[in-house]
């Protein structure tokens, strides 16, 4: 060894090559082990113990060190240690394991292992293995040492000489010895050290001095503390030396206590490791408190699966508003935490998650401490021992609750747009139908005696159509669809027409009263949306009353202003109409009654609604420039209030009064008209023959723009379906619009939103026409868009 000058050979160095036993019941891991020790070029030999047989008889030979897997199938490493020290070896035993237990580490060590390894940290074992024949040889020493130090000081001094730890040996103020050892340890002479002492006490920290010579005060004094320490020194080099040391009193020559002696081991790399462990842990705490998620470890309590959690973070207790000691409790934390109805999934996922030893995800609800429920995802990892038992989890569990009610919004939007689509398709097949119901009364009109009762008969058949034409326009306005034809009309009369529908809707337990005044209430609001507020309100009334109840709907010009309610940005500027909803229903608590107008918001069960009433409601008031408001109690019922602005505007007619046949437009130009339904393509044709018109017909598309190029004249109008299989109406009129510029275009349909077309073209070149039409109107609007200069 360096800086040693006895010509014995040095005790702590084996004889090459190091013979080695290795316990292990796997292969791979043999391999790993012996391919560590090859790559940090250790001159070894090795035999290979995978049973109880075999161990016996490697025992019975000769091994400098034995390393052990802690679980070798039939036996552990602590029978090993048993057998080992049963047949009075002192080889070193080094475990090497992957996985260890703190409770069986320390029964290892104290059964007499040298170290213990985890498997990922094989990069140790060379060392491990030189400090373990170290050891053997510095015990071996050591009790030589004793026994023969009154005999022979010399030998105890070459022995210490040639010791790999470092030795000291000091009283107080006086440096006796230091061994050879402290220039592989320190970068330090010992001789250098020994002749000038201020150099030793002065590469230990400050506080590693005081406590090396406060110990060497005491020892001096008789008083030796026997504990490890761990004392800090500065290398030659500059960089950081641990040592742990054992303390022995130093004795005088009389056998007083002097000072004191102690054998230092370097420890650097393993302070640096705890070092670096406190370090992950303070990181891991520091995320843990940046996390929004609530990061948990739990443990098995008993065989049952009963468990307590070890730690939970703080967020648990912002989050559930449990105190950490109430979730901490020894006992478990507190019971009923998982929702009734999501236990069973949840004990389902746990144990499929548990038999399979993997990571898995749990969605249940969790109880808060004031009794309410949040939705939580956990994301969970189950831990074993060494043995496969199962001895607890880590996880992290996130607070969900309002993606899940925002999942829950998209699902019911969802679900409303195909509603909005049947109904707009259903509406669109529906006007077909009317169209041809309104169009063929038309003609029957025309060739009935005007006064006779066949006349009479057909003005019902084209009220009814209307009524009809009335309904789809509300499936429209539903789907979104439909155009807003905002009228002016006369609340207390729109209202009085719909007492039969929402008597109807309310039904026979709860007393519909329709207080509809003694004078005008002229608004301006598309009647269907009047129609749908009051439906909607009335709804929510009957909802309210289970047990039946009142139902009053009045509607006033009250003499003084009313003020503009909360929900609303402007009030009315003029003295407005007011309608209440006024039920003796079940009220509204307080505290989410300004919620109501919320879309999806709702206090309904699942089955019983979607929220979208009173939110529809407030859309379609605010919509027409009004306000809409709410006054309610519990068990005191609810009363709606809206103030729509008055207008002095003339009322829109009933109906449009039927045109003189001398007044109905006429002409005599070419009109292409397509349409996928063969009956109104018959009577668009015969409604435009007679007028005069000359009419080109096609069924689609692709047979219009053929037809049209057949025809090789002018074609003056085109008058097309807007929904066509194949190419649609608005790419039918692009398509002939750029080989015939001129052509007037009149779009018609049965759901679409006229302000559509406006945005797509010229608006002095198209029209649009909202099926069901009466040919009168066609006319008219054939006639007006054919004049308009171009």
């Amino acid at each position: 060894m360096p800086g040693t000058s006895s010509a014995n050979p040095t005790p702590t160095v084996p004889k090459s090559p190091i013979r080695i036993l290795i316990v292990d019941d796997i292969n791979f891991d043999v391999e790993m082990v012996v391919a560590e020790l090859d790559r940090a070029g250790l001159d070894f030999i090795f035999a290979w113990a995978g049973d109880a047989a075999n161990l016996e008889r490697e025992l019975a030979r000769e091994h400098d060190v034995i390393i052990s897997d802690f679980d070798i199938g039939a036996f552990t490493a602590l029978d090993l240690l048993d057998r080992v020290r049963a047949r009075g070896l002192d080889t070193p035993v080094i475990v090497v394991t992957g996985a260890i237990r703190d409770e069986a580490a320390v029964e290892c060590l104290r059964r007499g292992a040298r170290d213990y390894l985890l498997k990922d940290r094989l990069s140790r074992l060379p060392d491990a293995i030189r400090h373990a024949i170290a050891e053997r040889e510095l015990e071996e020493a050591s009790r030589t040492t004793h026994r023969l130090l009154r005999e022979s000081e010399e030998r105890f001094r070459l022995l210490a000489e040639n010791a790999r730890d470092l030795i000291v040996m000091a009283a107080p103020g006086d440096l006796r010895y230091v061994s050879p050892s402290s220039e592989r340890i320190l970068g330090y002479r010992a001789g250098d050290l020994l002749a000038d002492a201020i150099v030793f006490w002065q590469i230990l920290t400050p506080e590693s001095r005081a406590a090396l010579e406060s110990a060497i005060e005491r020892a001096a004094r008789g008083d030796v503390d026997h504990q490890r320490a761990i004392l800090e020194w500065r290398h030659s080099d500059g960089h950081a030396v641990f040592t742990e040391h054992e303390a022995a009193p130093l004795h005088g020559e009389g056998a007083e206590p002097i000072g004191l002696e102690i054998v230092a081991r370097d420890v650097t790399d393993r302070v640096h490791a705890e070092r670096a462990l406190t370090e992950a842990e303070t990181t891991f705490r520091a995320f843990v408190d940046a996390s929004h998620e609530i990061v948990y470890r739990a443990s098995v309590i008993d065989s049952s699966g009963a468990g307590r959690l070890d730690f939970i973070s703080h967020q648990a207790a912002e989050i559930l508003g449990y105190r950490l000691d109430e979730l901490l409790n020894p006992t478990g934390p507190p019971p009923d935490l998982v929702h009734p109805d999501d236990l069973a999934e949840y004990q389902a996922v746990t144990a499929a998650h548990v038999r399979n030893r993997s990571v898995g995800t749990r969605v249940y609800r969790i109880r808060c401490r004031d009794g309410s429920h949040r939705w939580v995802q956990d994301r969970f990892i189950p831990i074993f021992d060494a043995d496969g038992q199962l001895t607890g989890f880590y996880g992290s569990a996130r607070d969900i609750t309002e993606e899940r009610a925002v999942q829950t919004a998209l699902v019911e939007i969802q679900k409303m747009e195909a509603i909005g689509r049947l109904a707009a398709g259903l509406a669109h097949d529906f006007n077909n139908l009317l169209g041809l119901i309104l169009g063929y009364a038309d003609l029957l009109k025309t060739i009935v005696e005007p006064s006779g009762e066949a006349a009479s008969w057909i003005d019902e058949i084209l009220d009814a159509s209307a009524r009809a034409a009335g309904l789809t326009k509300q499936l429209l306005a539903f789907s979104r669809r439909g155009s807003t034809d905002r009228q002016v009309i006369d609340a207390r009369e729109r209202l009085s027409q719909l007492d039969r529908l929402l008597r109807g809707l309310v039904g026979e337990r709860v007393e519909l009263v329709i207080d509809d005044g003694s004078e005008p209430c002229p608004v301006a609001i598309d009647p269907t949306h009047f129609d749908q507020v009051i439906v909607n309100l009335a709804t929510n009334a009957r909802d309210a009353m289970p047990d039946g109840g009142s139902l009053t709907i009045a509607v006033d010009r009250p003499v003084r202003r009313i003020s503009a309610a909360s929900h609303a940005d402007d009030a009315p500027e003029s003295e407005p109409v007011r309608i209440r909803v006024i039920d003796t229903g079940d009220g509204i608590p307080a505290d989410v009654l300004d919620r109501i107008f919320e879309p999806f918001f709702t206090t309904k069960g699942p089955d019983r609604g979607t929220g979208l009433g009173l939110a529809m409601a407030y859309a379609l008031v605010t919509g027409a420039g009004g306000t809409i408001d709410v006054t309610s109690a519990v068990g005191r019922g609810s009363t709606f209030e809206i103030l729509l602005p008055a207008t002095s505007l003339p009322l829109a007619d009933a109906a449009t009064p039927p045109i003189a046949d001398a007044e109905i437009p006429r002409g005599n130009e070419t009109i292409l008209l397509v349409d996928d339904q063969a009956g109104l393509r018959r009577l668009g044709r015969r409604t435009l023959t007679e007028l005069g018109y000359r009419v080109i017909v096609a069924g689609y598309g692709e047979e219009a723009l053929r037809a049209a190029h057949a025809f090789g004249e002018d074609i003056d109008a085109l008058v097309t379906d807007v929904v066509m299989p194949g190419m649609d109406g608005i790419e039918l009129a692009r398509q002939l619009r750029a080989a015939r510029p001129g052509i007037k275009v009149l779009f018609v349909s049965g759901y679409v939103d006229e302000e559509a077309f406006h945005d797509r073209g010229d608006d002095q070149n198209a029209a649009f026409l909202q099926k069901p039409f009466t040919g009168n109107e066609l006319a008219l609007t054939i006639r007006r868009l054919l004049n308009a200069e171009s």
